[in-house]
């Protein structure tokens, strides 16, 4: 079975730039919308979580925390 999966909350996304509209600050542009403004995530298997060693899920949330915090750079992982 999938044991994780990466998740784009897009409902979040397109509520945010809603809000964005309704406020009068949005601007015509291209947008990252990721891990850091809480759209992207990785989720685990309820059922299969368990299985995931507790180092891994601690190394992945570091890196997770990494990425907001500026310390990974993912257009260098991509590009």
């Amino acid at each position: 079975g999938l044991i994780a999966c990466g998740t784009a909350d897009m409902a979040k996304a397109i509520f945010q730039t809603v809000e964005e509209i309704q406020k009068g600050t949005y601007k015509a542009a291209y947008k990252e919308n990721g891990i850091k403004e809480g759209i992207c995530d990785l989720t685990y298997s309820p059922t299969l979580k368990s299985k995931v060693p507790a180092e891994v899920i601690e190394k992945i949330d570091q890196i997770k925390k990494d990425i907001v915090d500026g310390k990974i750079d993912v257009n260098k992982l991509v590009g």
